[in-house]
């Protein structure tokens, strides 16, 4: 991420055009060898001046699993789970982590991408507790423009399980970059690395996955990146007991449905009874999630472990109706009614002629204007419509059909003008001689010209 420069008195002059500072936050959770505690470990690599690329990243990667060897030697398998920026989902970053295990003693056995837009999750809010302590650290009246000052910053506040290093990055490749040789990698979520290649997924646990060798990979032609340490500072160290039993505490044991393996209950945070509701003031933010808590530490460490207790789904009635519904509509079940016809006989006696649903034109008083040379007054013919009858004895026009004295004018003056169009568009014996004349002289200019 970038970290803007802070000034305790910053003129605004020296707002403007800020350079910022690359820092690379990492979070490691794993348990102790001797007493099997939860520790978590936040790492900070800061650069006054990097750039984010697969090469700064893997460099940054594996400075971390060196110094998690440091912390607990037993350290064996590491499992990663990131964002879905570009300097960690490409061709890059993902081959070069197989050489990273050639040469540490900590494997990356698998390596996961968080949905899209999901963020950094435990990442964002380590970086979060960072930001807050550092402002704290400027309004004392410091300034924090440069790596070195982002080190003190922290060292002075003492934030437990906090290492920050102050590095230089990784010198440029000289080798000729290798384009990208795993097609859709941005649709590929899970990368499981092994001794001959890596098996990628795009969704975990769900079929074998497609494998590719080292050597379609050409790793041969890749090689290692290494940071160089300026400055280094490791924090308090404080574990999380997993196996305290304590009043009012309940440790649950979870088990993850989609691999069918158990976790174990260290891997579990110590979430507190939920009996009395009113009494805890921290919900947990995930959706569904019963888990509550009278301290901010305990929400903290229960969204970093993601043992989430759901609450399961109560359908009702009408729900359990339209589910069902919705998929006989998919499966194509649903009989659609259809009209029964009955005998061709009585099909043949209720046949209409064509054009029995359009309205018939009333011209007879139009017709009589044009035929005297006297038109019709509108208003007259208003009035007749209304009482016009047949030699039966029956009204010719019906109450919804009476017209106005401005809608047969208007209708008068419509059937005029169609007149006028067809008028235009016939042509006469003359014009007709005329046309294919001069068709006869275009041909004979054409045939002239060649």
């Amino acid at each position: 991420m970038k970290f803007l420069p802070m000034r305790y008195r910053e003129s605004q002059s020296k707002w403007f055009g800020k350079r910022g500072l690359n820092w690379h936050v990492s979070v490691g959770s794993y348990h102790t060898s001797d007493t099997d505690d939860l520790k978590m470990q936040t790492i900070i690599h800061v650069f006054d001046n990097a750039s984010q690329d697969a090469r700064t990243s893997n460099a940054v990667l594996r400075n971390t699993l060196q110094q998690f060897q440091q912390m607990n030697p037993s350290l064996k398998k590491a499992y990663i789970r990131s964002d879905n920026a570009g300097c960690f989902h490409g061709f890059l970053a993902v081959s070069e982590i197989a050489l990273i295990n050639e040469e540490e003693n900590i494997k990356v056995v698998q390596m996961d991408f968080a949905d899209p837009q999901g963020g950094k999750s435990i990442c964002d809010r380590r970086a979060a507790h960072i930001k807050s302590a550092i402002r704290k650290y400027v309004n004392e009246g410091h300034d924090v423009c440069t790596a070195a000052d982002f080190k003190k910053a922290l060292q002075i506040c003492s934030l437990r399980n906090v290492a920050v290093v102050v590095a230089l990055p990784p010198e440029s490749c000289n080798k000729k970059e290798i384009k990208s040789q795993i097609n859709n990698i941005t649709t590929l979520n899970n990368f499981a690395y092994q001794q001959t290649g890596i098996r990628v997924f795009r969704q975990y646990g769900i079929g074998e996955g497609k494998f590719l060798t080292n050597s379609s990979l050409k790793l041969q032609l890749l090689s290692c990146s290494n940071i160089t340490v300026v400055e280094a500072f490791a924090g308090h160290l404080s574990s999380i007991p997993s196996r305290t039993a304590r009043q009012g505490v309940i440790v649950q044991e979870c088990r993850n449905e989609a691999s069918n393996i158990a976790v174990d209950q260290s891997d579990v945070d110590i979430e507190e009874e939920i009996d009395d509701i009113g009494s805890n003031l921290f919900t947990c933010s995930e959706p569904n999630c019963l888990s509550t808590f009278s301290k901010y530490g305990n929400l903290v460490r229960h969204l970093d472990v993601g043992s989430h207790r759901i609450k399961p789904m109560v359908s009702s009635l009408i729900d359990k109706s339209k589910i069902q519904y919705a998929s006989k509509i998919e499966q194509k079940l649903v009989v659609l009614p259809s009209c029964c016809h009955e005998t061709t006989e009585r099909e043949n006696s209720c046949k209409l002629c064509e054009g029995w649903g359009l309205k018939q034109r009333r011209t007879e008083k139009f017709s009589k204007g044009e035929r005297t040379g006297h038109k019709c007054d509108p208003e007259e013919v208003s009035l007749e419509m209304r009482s016009a009858k047949s030699s039966l004895g029956k009204r010719f026009f019906s109450k919804d059909e009476f017209l106005s004295a401005t809608q047969i004018a208007s209708y008068f003056s419509r059937l005029v003008l169609e007149k006028r169009k067809t008028a235009c568009n016939s042509y006469d014996e003359e014009d007709m001689e005329a046309g294919i004349a001069a068709e006869t002289l275009e041909e004979l200019q054409v045939l002239a010209r060649n």
